[in-house]
C-alpha cells in the first residue's frame, strides 16, 4: 500500500505583506552559476464577471516589489526558496 504524502505548504510574501493561500498555480525559481537568480509566480486572480483583480492591482505585486516564497510539508516548518 502506498503511503499518503503531505500537502505542500506555499507561503508568499509580497512587498513585506504575507498572503495566506493566494491561489498559487505554479512557480519557477532559477539559480544559475554566474547569473542573477529569478523567479516566476503564477496566481489565480480575479473575477472576470465583475472585472475585479485584487492581486493584480495590489501595489505589493507591482514590478520591482520584493517577493518571497517559502515551501514545506508543514505550515510551521517552511524553508525559504526565493527572495528577490
Amino acid at each position: 500500500m502506498a503511503k499518503k504524502g503531505k500537502a505542500v505548504t506555499i507561503k508568499v510574501k509580497a512587498g513585506g505583506k504575507d498572503y495566506a493561500n493566494p491561489g498559487v498555480v505554479s512557480f519557477t525559481v532559477t539559480h544559475q552559476a554566474n547569473a542573477i537568480s529569478f523567479g516566476e509566480l503564477m496566481l489565480v486572480d480575479g473575477d472576470v464577471s465583475k472585472g475585479e483583480y485584487k492581486l493584480s492591482t495590489d501595489a505589493n505585486f507591482a514590478p520591482g516589489k520584493e517577493i518571497e516564497l517559502e515551501l514545506g510539508h508543514d505550515p510551521d516548518n517552511v524553508v525559504p526558496v526565493f527572495k528577490g
